[in-house]
């Protein structure tokens, strides 16, 4: 069980560094990085429904999030912008299955 002190500690310490992040904010930023919802998991140490959880707005993304991703984009360096949105700009093949099943429509 984490201890109330300590969380209580470390959200006063994390409010007036970091903003709050919502999930759609944490969405883009691991797509700059390249990782999958599974490769944040791992490097944040939670489940990766967790992180599913955030980014669909299910759960509140906790100030620590918002500084550990800080703390990873600078030791990850995240792909510049204009290759993140050529990266999403690929459809994926789920998408491409759509696409034939719908007359070419994605």
């Amino acid at each position: 069980m984490r201890s109330p002190i300590l969380f209580v500690h470390v959200r006063a310490c994390t409010c007036g560094i970091v903003r709050a992040m919502n999930g759609t904010e944490l969405k883009e930023r691991r797509a700059v990085l390249g990782f999958t919802q599974a490769r944040l998991a791992e490097v944040l140490d939670v489940k990766p429904n967790t992180v599913a959880r955030w980014e669909r707005g299910i759960l509140t993304v906790p100030h620590t999030v918002a500084l550990a991703m800080a703390t990873v984009e600078r030791e990850h360096g995240g792909a510049p912008k204009a290759e993140a949105s050529a990266a999403r700009a690929t459809p994926t093949k789920r998408a491409t299955k759509r696409a034939a099943k719908n007359g070419g429509k994605v």
